[in-house]
């Protein structure tokens, strides 16, 4: 039984996707996740990124209440992302205050 190994890489539209799903501007989104605004766009920008920071995925994928492997194309299913972003209590810098 031979399994496909899929090689990880950060999806930038799902990114944006999301974003916009939970109405969150990227510098919203960029306070949140404790990351740059330009690092946002960036991501965003570029349909795929091999090489972003772990803690910059986890980060981002907290805030938008998904999976690490969804914005790494490992799965198609966003898992947490029909909830509010704003129900995180303290995972964020701005501690779900709406920032």
């Amino acid at each position: 039984m031979s399994e496909t190994i899929r090689n990880p890489h950060f999806e930038g539209q799902r990114l944006r996707a999301l974003r916009q799903q939970f109405g969150l501007s990227g510098e919203q989104l960029a306070r949140r996740a404790d990351v740059s605004t330009r690092h946002v766009w960036r991501l965003e920008q570029e349909p795929h990124h091999p090489h972003v920071a772990a803690v910059t995925v986890a980060r981002l994928a907290q805030v938008l209440h998904t999976s690490v492997e969804y914005l790494l194309g490992l799965t198609d299913d966003p898992t947490w992302a029909t909830s509010s972003p704003d129900t995180l209590q303290g995972d964020s810098p701005c501690g779900g205050s709406g920032c």
